[in-house]
């Protein structure tokens, strides 16, 4: 899958890249390029279990601020720099992998895991041409490359079966890192390819996005998501 996803992005910048050496012509400018925008990004995320059980596909949302576009590569407006912060949660069951220092429950324990996973990034996007059509030029399909940098941080929280409660067979619930130890975080690269349908000052697109090196010893969240976009440009 992450393959598979790595080269769609390739495929999309080599298709981008012929394009426009054919396009012999600039459309006229509309309100899409030359404002700041706002969108919300919703989509799936591939999350690997630490508890062990595999990949987990996840929903993930984005808050997203873009500048207006700017610079020249073809035809004007070439570029814009946005920035995003996301969240996604994962929830599992499995091995707790720590040693709780109070009940001293060992590793290898069965446990439910939860994790709240959190990201900023900042990054550029190139749009090598606006295909405009439409009464008033209203109407455009603008396909984009991007990418840049980012830091991403875990809360987790472990809770496993404590002492028998009574002969009834009911269990107390202890809390291992009750205070969300952070188990993964750091910086990683990313890039991004995708196509905005634009009318007027609103915008919906499709969106293919790829971490890099988003692990910490065994926590790994390195690879796609797939997102839908709903923006406005004011």
């Amino acid at each position: 899958m992450k393959k598979i996803s790595l080269a769609l992005c390739l495929s999309m910048l080599f298709a981008l890249c012929i394009g426009t050496a054919y396009a012999a012509e600039d459309k006229p400018e509309t309100g899409y390029s030359k404002n700041i925008g706002l969108a919300l990004n919703m989509g799936a995320y591939n999350m690997d279990s630490p508890t062990g059980n595999g990949s987990k596909t996840k929903f993930k949302i984005e808050g997203e601020l873009s500048s207006m576009r700017f610079g020249k590569i073809i035809k004007d407006n070439s570029f814009d720099i946005f920035g995003t912060f996301g969240t996604s949660h994962l929830e599992s069951k499995g091995e707790i992998d720590t040693v709780d220092a109070t009940t001293h429950l060992p590793a290898g324990t069965e446990a439910e895991f939860e994790m709240d996973l959190y990201e900023f990034k900042i990054g550029a996007r190139f749009y090598p041409y606006d295909f405009v059509w439409g009464e008033n030029d209203n109407w455009a399909l603008v396909p984009y490359l991007g990418g840049g940098g980012g830091y991403y941080w875990s809360k987790t929280t472990e809770r496993s079966l404590g002492d028998r409660v009574g002969g009834n067979g009911l269990y107390d619930y202890y809390e291992i890192d009750e205070d969300h130890e952070t188990k993964a975080n750091g910086f990683f690269p990313f890039i991004t390819a995708g196509v905005n349908l634009q009318y007027k000052h609103f915008y919906v697109s499709t969106a293919i996005n790829y971490d890099f090196n988003k692990k910490e010893d065994e926590y790994s969240y390195t690879g796609p998501s797939y997102m839908g976009v709903i923006g406005v440009r004011f």
